[in-house]
Protein backbone atom coordinates (compact mmCIF):
# COMPACT_ATOMS: atom_id res chain seq x y z
CA UNK A 1 0.00 0.00 0.00
CA UNK A 2 1.40 3.37 -0.67
CA UNK A 3 0.93 6.55 1.66
CA UNK A 4 -0.18 10.43 0.77
CA UNK A 5 3.73 10.85 -0.09
CA UNK A 6 3.90 8.07 -2.71
CA UNK A 7 5.93 5.83 -0.55
CA UNK A 8 5.38 2.43 0.68
CA UNK A 9 3.87 1.58 4.25
CA UNK A 10 4.46 -1.61 5.72
CA UNK A 11 1.78 -2.74 8.22
CA UNK A 12 2.72 -5.03 11.07
CA UNK A 13 -0.07 -7.36 13.39
CA UNK A 14 1.83 -7.49 16.64
CA UNK A 15 -0.16 -8.03 20.16
CA UNK A 16 -0.28 -5.70 22.87
CA UNK A 17 1.87 -5.73 25.47
CA UNK A 18 0.89 -6.87 28.19
CA UNK A 19 2.03 -6.61 32.04
CA UNK A 20 2.56 -10.18 32.05
CA UNK A 21 5.43 -10.74 29.86
CA UNK A 22 4.65 -14.51 29.91
CA UNK A 23 1.32 -14.56 28.36
CA UNK A 24 0.50 -17.79 25.89
CA UNK A 25 0.56 -16.66 22.66
CA UNK A 26 -1.96 -19.44 21.73
CA UNK A 27 -4.38 -17.74 23.38
CA UNK A 28 -4.35 -14.42 21.85
CA UNK A 29 -7.18 -13.08 19.98
CA UNK A 30 -7.28 -10.37 16.63
CA UNK A 31 -8.03 -7.92 19.36
CA UNK A 32 -5.58 -8.77 21.11
CA UNK A 33 -3.49 -7.23 18.16
CA UNK A 34 -2.76 -3.61 16.75
CA UNK A 35 -1.14 -2.51 13.85
CA UNK A 36 2.23 -0.88 13.02
CA UNK A 37 2.29 1.22 9.99
CA UNK A 38 6.74 1.89 9.73
CA UNK A 39 9.30 -0.04 10.72
CA UNK A 40 10.28 2.49 13.10
CA UNK A 41 7.40 1.77 15.52
CA UNK A 42 8.25 -2.06 14.74
CA UNK A 43 11.30 -1.35 16.35
CA UNK A 44 10.05 1.15 18.97
CA UNK A 45 7.91 -2.14 20.50
CA UNK A 46 10.60 -4.37 20.02
CA UNK A 47 12.66 -1.63 22.50
CA UNK A 48 9.73 -1.52 25.20
CA UNK A 49 8.86 -5.06 25.26
CA UNK A 50 12.72 -5.70 26.05
CA UNK A 51 12.36 -2.97 28.71
CA UNK A 52 9.24 -4.92 29.84
CA UNK A 53 10.90 -8.32 30.06
CA UNK A 54 13.53 -6.90 32.42
CA UNK A 55 11.78 -5.88 34.77
CA UNK A 56 10.80 -9.32 35.66
CA UNK A 57 14.35 -10.81 35.61
CA UNK A 58 15.03 -12.15 39.20
CA UNK A 59 18.09 -11.84 40.59
CA UNK A 60 18.92 -15.74 40.93
CA UNK A 61 18.45 -15.09 36.56
CA UNK A 62 21.03 -12.80 36.99
CA UNK A 63 23.92 -14.53 39.18
CA UNK A 64 24.54 -17.10 36.09
CA UNK A 65 27.13 -19.59 36.58
CA UNK A 66 30.68 -18.49 34.82
CA UNK A 67 31.29 -20.20 31.76
CA UNK A 68 34.45 -22.26 31.62
CA UNK A 69 37.69 -20.80 30.47
CA UNK A 70 38.24 -21.47 26.64
CA UNK A 71 42.13 -22.10 27.51
CA UNK A 72 44.72 -23.73 30.31
CA UNK A 73 44.68 -21.60 33.10
CA UNK A 74 47.58 -21.78 35.73
CA UNK A 75 46.52 -22.77 39.38
CA UNK A 76 46.38 -20.02 42.16
CA UNK A 77 49.67 -19.97 43.88
CA UNK A 78 50.22 -22.75 46.33
CA UNK A 79 47.76 -25.04 44.39
CA UNK A 80 48.64 -27.67 41.86
CA UNK A 81 46.57 -28.16 38.32
CA UNK A 82 46.07 -31.51 37.44
CA UNK A 83 44.09 -32.42 34.07
CA UNK A 84 43.01 -35.71 33.61
CA UNK A 85 42.28 -37.70 30.17
CA UNK A 86 40.86 -40.53 29.06
CA UNK A 87 41.42 -42.46 25.57
CA UNK A 88 38.80 -45.54 24.90
CA UNK A 89 38.73 -47.96 21.96
CA UNK A 90 35.11 -48.95 21.84
CA UNK A 91 35.71 -52.26 19.76
CA UNK A 92 38.66 -53.90 21.75
CA UNK A 93 37.34 -52.47 25.11
CA UNK A 94 41.14 -50.71 25.41
CA UNK A 95 41.54 -47.77 27.31
CA UNK A 96 44.38 -45.39 28.91
CA UNK A 97 43.98 -42.44 31.56
CA UNK A 98 46.35 -40.01 31.57
CA UNK A 99 46.92 -37.09 34.46
CA UNK A 100 49.44 -33.96 33.80
CA UNK A 101 50.65 -32.27 36.61
CA UNK A 102 51.56 -28.13 36.40
CA UNK A 103 52.58 -25.73 38.37
CA UNK A 104 52.06 -21.85 38.33
CA UNK A 105 54.29 -21.24 36.56
CA UNK A 106 52.65 -23.93 33.71
CA UNK A 107 55.47 -26.21 34.16
CA UNK A 108 54.69 -29.86 34.39
CA UNK A 109 55.64 -31.07 37.70
CA UNK A 110 54.84 -35.06 37.46
CA UNK A 111 52.42 -37.50 35.57
CA UNK A 112 50.82 -40.43 35.17
CA UNK A 113 49.41 -43.10 32.63
CA UNK A 114 47.42 -46.00 33.14
CA UNK A 115 46.30 -48.94 30.73
CA UNK A 116 43.36 -51.50 31.30
CA UNK A 117 40.10 -52.78 29.65
CA UNK A 118 36.84 -50.47 30.44
CA UNK A 119 33.00 -50.80 29.27
CA UNK A 120 32.32 -47.62 28.67
CA UNK A 121 34.37 -44.33 27.73
CA UNK A 122 32.29 -43.06 30.46
CA UNK A 123 34.76 -45.21 33.09
CA UNK A 124 38.00 -44.28 31.53
CA UNK A 125 37.34 -40.48 32.39
CA UNK A 126 36.32 -41.50 35.82
CA UNK A 127 39.65 -43.64 36.15
CA UNK A 128 41.57 -41.11 35.31
CA UNK A 129 40.09 -38.38 37.35
CA UNK A 130 41.13 -41.16 40.29
CA UNK A 131 44.51 -41.41 38.52
CA UNK A 132 45.06 -37.81 39.48
CA UNK A 133 43.79 -37.90 42.51
CA UNK A 134 45.75 -40.77 43.94
CA UNK A 135 48.80 -39.41 42.58
CA UNK A 136 47.93 -36.00 45.09
CA UNK A 137 47.56 -38.50 47.91
CA UNK A 138 50.59 -40.00 47.27
CA UNK A 139 53.13 -37.19 46.56
CA UNK A 140 51.61 -35.35 49.70
CA UNK A 141 49.77 -32.68 48.11
CA UNK A 142 47.09 -31.11 49.50
CA UNK A 143 46.07 -28.39 47.34
CA UNK A 144 44.93 -29.48 43.96
CA UNK A 145 42.35 -28.76 41.47
CA UNK A 146 41.14 -31.54 39.29
CA UNK A 147 40.11 -30.75 35.71
CA UNK A 148 37.91 -32.89 33.14
CA UNK A 149 36.47 -32.07 30.24
CA UNK A 150 33.79 -34.97 31.24
CA UNK A 151 30.94 -32.58 32.53
CA UNK A 152 28.90 -36.11 33.87
CA UNK A 153 31.73 -37.22 35.53
CA UNK A 154 32.93 -33.95 37.52
CA UNK A 155 29.36 -32.85 38.12
CA UNK A 156 28.45 -36.23 39.60
CA UNK A 157 31.31 -35.59 41.65
CA UNK A 158 30.76 -32.01 43.12
CA UNK A 159 27.24 -33.24 43.39
CA UNK A 160 27.15 -36.66 45.12
CA UNK A 161 24.61 -37.85 43.24
CA UNK A 162 25.69 -41.00 41.24
CA UNK A 163 23.34 -41.77 38.45
CA UNK A 164 25.51 -43.20 36.21
CA UNK A 165 25.99 -47.22 37.46
CA UNK A 166 28.57 -47.78 34.89
CA UNK A 167 31.20 -45.30 37.01
CA UNK A 168 29.37 -45.17 39.57
CA UNK A 169 31.61 -47.29 42.08
CA UNK A 170 34.82 -44.99 40.42
CA UNK A 171 32.68 -41.47 41.32
CA UNK A 172 31.80 -43.07 44.80
CA UNK A 173 35.78 -43.43 45.85
CA UNK A 174 36.75 -40.12 44.78
CA UNK A 175 33.92 -38.62 46.20
CA UNK A 176 34.87 -40.29 49.37
CA UNK A 177 38.66 -39.31 48.58
CA UNK A 178 37.61 -35.79 48.13
CA UNK A 179 35.44 -35.20 51.70
CA UNK A 180 38.62 -36.19 53.26
CA UNK A 181 40.95 -33.48 51.48
CA UNK A 182 39.10 -30.09 51.87
CA UNK A 183 41.29 -28.26 49.06
CA UNK A 184 40.90 -30.87 46.64
CA UNK A 185 38.65 -29.02 43.88
CA UNK A 186 37.06 -30.38 40.88
CA UNK A 187 36.23 -28.53 37.52
CA UNK A 188 35.07 -29.25 34.17
CA UNK A 189 37.31 -27.40 31.37
CA UNK A 190 36.31 -27.39 27.53
CA UNK A 191 38.78 -29.76 25.14
CA UNK A 192 40.59 -26.86 24.61
CA UNK A 193 41.81 -26.60 28.40
CA UNK A 194 42.59 -30.16 28.76
CA UNK A 195 44.71 -31.00 25.13
CA UNK A 196 47.85 -32.40 27.13
CA UNK A 197 46.09 -34.95 28.91
CA UNK A 198 44.33 -36.02 25.97
CA UNK A 199 46.70 -36.09 23.97
CA UNK A 200 48.88 -38.39 26.55
CA UNK A 201 46.22 -40.59 26.76
CA UNK A 202 45.74 -40.77 22.69
CA UNK A 203 49.19 -41.23 22.17
CA UNK A 204 49.85 -43.50 24.75
CA UNK A 205 46.89 -46.15 23.47
CA UNK A 206 48.91 -46.08 20.10
CA UNK A 207 52.18 -46.68 21.46
CA UNK A 208 53.93 -43.39 20.55
CA UNK A 209 53.47 -41.41 23.53
CA UNK A 210 57.69 -41.79 24.93
CA UNK A 211 57.86 -42.80 28.53
CA UNK A 212 59.76 -39.84 29.73
CA UNK A 213 56.79 -37.52 28.50
CA UNK A 214 56.69 -35.87 32.11
CA UNK A 215 60.19 -35.12 32.60
CA UNK A 216 61.22 -34.15 28.19
CA UNK A 217 57.84 -33.91 26.65
CA UNK A 218 58.06 -33.88 23.37
CA UNK A 219 57.84 -31.25 20.39
CA UNK A 220 54.00 -32.47 19.79
CA UNK A 221 52.96 -32.35 23.58
CA UNK A 222 54.96 -28.99 23.75
CA UNK A 223 53.25 -27.14 21.26
CA UNK A 224 50.17 -27.62 23.51
CA UNK A 225 51.48 -26.60 27.05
Amino acid sequence: MEDRGGQKSHFILLPKQSENVQDSAMNLKLGDFRVLDTLNAFEEYVSGLNNDQSSHVSSSTLALSPLPPSNWTPPPPGFLKINCGAAFEALSGRAVAACVVRDEYGKIIKGETLSFISRSASIAEAIAVRLGVLLAINEGWIKAIFESDNKGVITRINSGMFNAWESKAVEMNIFSLKESHPCFSFCFVKRNCNKAADWIARATIKGVCPLDWSSCPPLSLRNLL
